[in-house]
């Protein structure tokens, strides 16, 4: 998942333990959050969009 977070470091691990409980309960929904998968490498693709 690509973005930023403008949390501290304890809201930000409640927040992935969220997607972790979300997902348990709506994986496909959650699944089509995600559009496409890039490598770390790719971020200039990530952020421009191509």
């Amino acid at each position: 998942m690509f973005g930023t977070v403008n949390a501290n470091r304890v809201d930000y691990e409640n927040g992935v333990a969220s997607l972790g409980r979300f997902m348990e309960c709506w994986p496909q929904e959650v699944q089509a959050l995600f559009t496409r998968r890039l490598s770390i490498d790719d971020f200039e693709t990530a952020l421009i969009g191509s």
